[in-house]
């Protein structure tokens, strides 16, 4: 993907390593979100967060075959809400891995986490998907100028 899509204040997970086109300039992977609204996140949350989707997008095959697409919400009581959109309902297998990456990344006392299935995932203003929501993320300007302003 060309530079120019990536504003300044994003965060990325550097990639170590050659990229698999030969060139040997330092590289990004995934965008994790945008300083200015990471910043409102209370202190511990992004690891977890990573932790989830780590464990989710590495899930064996059989696992994900009806799995569909993802959120991850945290809400102001702290706590998590894993949605899921999936064609049919998910092995016990797979609730079984998730709570287990949880659980190590977040240790016995951390934020609960409620799986839930659902029809559809909601979308910002203007129709974007976001993998991560937050009750303490502050509101998007959904303004005709909003994205010339990000």
């Amino acid at each position: 993907m060309p530079l120019i899509r990536y504003d300044t204040g994003d965060l990325a997970v550097a990639v170590g390593g050659e990229c698999s086109c030969n060139r040997t300039l330092p590289s990004f992977g995934e965008i994790v979100g945008r300083y200015g609204r990471v910043a409102y996140l209370p202190p511990g949350t992004i690891g977890p967060v990573l932790a989830l989707r780590e464990a989710i997008e590495t899930l064996p095959p059989h696992l994900t075959r009806d799995f569909r697409e993802f959120q991850i919400h945290q809400f102001a009581d702290h706590n998590f809400e894993l949605r899921i959109v999936a064609r049919s309902p998910m092995l016990e297998e797979f609730y079984t891995v998730i709570r287990a990456a949880w659980a190590k990344a977040t240790g016995a006392a951390g934020p609960e986490l409620t799986v839930r299935r659902v029809e559809k995932l909601p979308r910002a203003p203007g129709g974007k998907f976001e993998v991560f929501t937050s009750d303490f993320l502050p509101a998007r300007d959904s303004g005709p100028d909003a994205s010339l302003r990000r």
